[in-house]
């Protein structure tokens, strides 16, 4: 699985219309590159931008993983690059253990004829035993344990003071 450039080319080119420099990119992922292998490629990417384009703001966006991604480099400051002008993260997976532990309980829940809604605490999206246990397997093969899920949850709820402006667009879906 890779993060696709491609995935989000609607809001791409809204803020290409507002004026601002879109740089798509996409990331490797999953058991070929283990976390935090896709945050290294996208830092990887900053830094290139900021080389060629020095002074211009940077500002990052990603849905699902690429906004858990967004918020983590937003959180992070890294070395080379420039402050982030802002952070755009939709329906991140902002907590990868509780989503984690969420994606468990649909697993048991339900059968693959039907999606059905889970809740857990206040979070609840509707999906077949069978999405949720490629989710799960996606998730794992990136992280690698449970407790590598935790640690990078709190280094991303942690960053919050990171002083980039970042909006956080939470809908219902997350598959």
């Amino acid at each position: 699985y890779e993060g696709r450039h491609e995935s989000h080319s609607t809001m791409s080119k809204a803020l290409s219309s507002l004026g601002l420099i879109v740089v798509d990119s996409n990331y490797r992922h999953g058991d070929i590159n283990p976390h935090p292998g896709a945050q290294h490629d996208l830092r990887a990417v900053c830094r290139d931008v900021c080389r060629r384009h020095p002074g211009l703001p940077l500002g990052l966006a990603g849905s699902s993983s690429g906004g858990f991604l967004a918020l983590a480099l937003a959180a992070e400051k890294p070395e080379n690059v420039s402050k982030f002008a802002f952070c755009i993260a939709l329906c991140p997976v902002a907590d990868p253990l509780a989503r984690y532990q969420y994606l468990e309980t649909c697993a048991k829940a339900g059968s693959d004829e039907h999606s059905q809604m889970v809740v857990l605490g206040r979070y609840g999206v509707s999906l077949t035993p069978s999405r949720a246990l490629a989710m799960m397997k996606m998730q794992m093969s990136y992280f690698g344990d449970e407790g590598k899920m935790e640690v990078a949850a709190k280094g991303v709820l942690g960053g919050a003071g990171s002083g980039t402006p970042t909006i956080l667009v939470i809908g219902s879906a997350d598959a």
